[in-house]
């Protein structure tokens, strides 16, 4: 180190060459003056110079611009911008430890900020897990609700088939009604022909008096009357029941009698009621002709053709229109005459029918007397006859008998027959209502179920996503709150 006198007040000029490179300011101890500063000794020279004073020689460095650096006459410049380098240089050391510590809290952060971003990627994946869950559960309800929409259309079908099974079962009750109904038409034909039959044999048996056949059917008879013991028992059981039977149909036709003869009377009453007319009072007030020009009948007689007339002269003399009155007039008197003509055909039809009905009784009181007056000759001829008994001779009336017994029996059948299918019928209806409600209970429960399940998923997944939200919402807040910290130590370092 090469030290050159810099000034006469002992402050001496130190040019350091080799490694420091550096030039020291030195006070006459050989220390270094103004906290020890050190400039760069980088391109300067040194040019030697005789002091103003003539005392010693007077160094000067200057830099490569020739710019003078440190002399002897800026001395006490350098020692004040000495001590401002020394507070600078205080002040950067602080400012170091702060930029250390800094540096550290921001390690720090950091690594926080790392852990932060792992959750949230942590978060994002459970996030994109529960959005698939989602999407599964959507997709699966879905799928629930085509399969309920499809149960709801089987349902429609079922439903469908239940009203064609309805319709289906109306027409089968009509088909069994129509059915009836000729059953009981032909009821009415049996009995017609039963009537008819008895007529007949009413009539056979009239013309049997002076037949020969039955001359030769008496003396078979006369053979066979030791073996007709029993059975004439039973033929006398028969008649009773017959008698019976003709006891009651003389009740019903006595009650048809009594209303024939109410019906008489009525027709009588109606027939005196012509010969006597009723007119209510004439009343005082005078007719207008608003009032009579709409064609309004005389209300007070409307029961005979003789009363209607009167009514007619009566009115004629009060309305204008003669001609739409006597239209008006006419059209009633023809309706009311058309009515009795009706009633009178009905009495005389009722009347003919209970004639009919009466001739049938009597000749079929006379058949019983002629069948008992038989009997009695049979009974009595059996004392005085000893021959063996024989087998009973079948008869007309046997045979009728046997035929509508059979034809009974045949509709007996048909009538089961028809209530066994009216049956079999109900009970298939039932059976099948009773099916499709099990059926349609069965599906509205199923749905039900799915329902409640799917509500219970869209729970799930609401808690979910809820918890999901309060979770980023509570990670935003963790973000601002380290942001926020972060700028208030930035603001504070500086």
């Amino acid at each position: 180190m090469k030290i050159f006198p810099l000034h006469s007040n002992s402050y001496f000029f130190a040019c350091a060459g080799g490694e420091l490179n550096t030039i020291h300011v030195l006070n006459s101890s050989g220390q270094h003056g103004h906290g020890a500063v050190m400039y760069p000794y980088r391109d300067w020279r040194l040019v030697e110079k005789i002091h103003p004073n003539g005392v010693g020689t007077q160094y000067t460095a200057l830099d490569v611009n020739g710019n003078v650096v440190i002399s002897g006459d800026n001395l006490d410049e350098i020692a004040n911008k000495d001590e401002e380098i020394c507070k600078r240089n205080e002040n950067l050391a602080a400012s170091r430890s702060k930029i250390v510590e800094l540096e550290a809290i921001i390690h720090k952060y950091g690594e926080e900020i790392a852990e932060k971003n792992e959750q949230l990627e942590s978060n994002d994946k459970k996030m994109k897990k529960l959005e698939a869950i989602i999407i599964k559960d959507e997709e699966e309800a879905n799928r629930k609700r085509q399969e309920l929409q499809a149960k709801n259309n089987k349902i429609e079908e079922l439903e469908a088939i239940i009203k064609d099974s309805e319709k289906e079962a109306a027409q089968k009750f009509q088909e069994l009604e129509e059915r009836n109904n000729k059953i009981e038409e032909l009821e009415a034909i049996i009995n017609d022909a039963t009537q008819k039959i008895q007529e007949f044999e009413a009539i056979i048996k009239k013309g049997e008096k002076d037949d020969s056949q039955k001359v030769k059917d008496l003396e078979e008879k006369n053979k066979k009357i030791e073996g007709l013991e029993a059975i004439i028992k039973e033929r006398e059981a028969e008649i009773a029941e017959q008698n019976h039977e003709l006891d009651a149909k003389e009740g019903k036709i006595e009650e048809l009698i009594v209303v024939i003869n109410k019906k008489d009377d009525e027709i009588a009453a109606i027939k005196n009621q012509g010969s006597r007319p009723t007119v209510s009072p004439i009343v005082t007030t005078p007719p207008t002709l608003e009032g009579l020009s709409g064609g309004l009948l005389v209300e007070e007689i409307v029961t005979n053709s003789k009363d209607v007339k009167i009514a007619i002269s009566l009115k004629i003399d009060l309305v204008k229109d003669e001609k739409s009155t006597n239209n008006i007039v006419q059209e009633k008197i023809d309706f009311m005459e058309q009515e009795s003509k009706q009633k009178d055909n009905q009495l005389k039809a009722k009347d003919e029918e209970i004639s009919e009905l009466k001739k049938v009784i009597n000749d079929r009181d006379k058949a019983i007397q002629k069948q008992s007056e038989e009997l009695a000759k049979l009974i009595a001829q059996q004392s005085s006859n000893s021959m063996a008994p024989t087998q009973e001779p079948v008869t007309l009336d046997d045979i009728k008998i046997e035929e509508l017994n059979a034809k009974d029996e045949e509709m007996s059948k048909k009538d089961a027959e028809l209530e066994a299918k009216n049956k079999h019928m109900i009970d298939v209806e039932e059976a099948m209502k009773k099916k499709l409600d099990e059926e349609i209970g069965k599906t509205k429960e199923e749905q039900k179920n799915k329902e409640e399940e799917v509500k219970e998923k869209d729970k799930e997944i609401v808690d979910q996503v809820t918890k999901l939200e309060a979770d980023k919402k509570m990670i935003d807040q963790k973000e601002k709150m380290i942001k926020k910290k972060d700028r208030e130590s930035i603001k504070a370092n500086q």
